[in-house]
């Protein structure tokens, strides 16, 4: 069953990210109002709203430890991405062929595009994640949004450990997909971030939702 809620954020995010785009046409210089920057503000702010959905979509298999809903629940997450990120992307374009004098405007547009889709799925990747390891919805949103982007923050302020930023934390490959120029070793990068986020937590979540459960001994030999 798809919940009506789940809908409700899916359309809100994608409303959002719409509105977003639009605002950017009107309120930032046109030279440079191209329609890379256009989408990248409307796909940053949707990425942190859409991992709610997927945290929603889950949460009744974290109650209940319903493997076979889950897998249907996953799959039903991993099409939101496509939706939300193909909306913000047609709106961006219809923006940035209305901005009167911009520059370069279709520069790195392609690049873009796949990146916008990737970023959301990243994201969607993210809220599953929490939703499967935290029972309450709020709880769960508040630490897709917190615990990604404080990891990016803490290995920034440490010197040493800043490289670490551009491997592992979502945030810092959206950076560089949103802007169309990601090169050769920005695409490994994104894959072992990708590799991090979208397989290894959750198939960590997964395997702790499906292990057996423990039930209480009957009759045991008293110590």
């Amino acid at each position: 069953m798809i919940y009506p809620p789940v809908l409700f954020v899916v359309g809100g995010t994608a409303l959002i990210g719409a509105l977003t785009a639009v605002l950017m046409g009107l309120g930032v210089a046109p030279a440079v109002n191209t329609f890379v920057v256009i989408n990248a503000a409307a796909q940053s702010l949707m990425s942190v709203l859409l991992p709610l959905s997927g945290i929603m979509l889950v949460r009744g298999c974290v109650a209940t430890k319903d493997c076979p809903n889950l897998r249907w629940a996953l799959t039903i997450a991993a099409g939101y991405p496509i939706l939300v990120a193909v909306t913000a992307v047609g709106v961006s374009a219809v923006i940035a062929t209305t901005v009167p004098n911009a520059t370069a405007r279709w520069l790195h547009a392609p690049a873009a595009i796949l990146g916008s889709l990737l970023v959301q799925l990243i994201a969607q990747s993210v809220g599953t994640v929490f939703g499967l390891l935290i029972r309450r919805v709020v709880v769960a949103f508040v630490a897709s949004i917190v615990l990604p982007l404080g990891l990016w923050f803490v290995l920034g302020a440490i010197p040493a450990m800043a490289p670490l930023q551009a491997w592992i934390t979502p945030y810092a490959a959206a950076v560089r997909l949103l802007s169309g120029q990601a090169d050769p070793l920005g695409w490994i990068q994104w894959l072992v971030m990708a590799s991090v986020w979208t397989l290894g937590l959750n198939v960590v979540a997964i395997a702790r939702l499906g292990g057996p459960a423990r039930e209480p001994v009957k009759n045991a030999p008293p110590r």
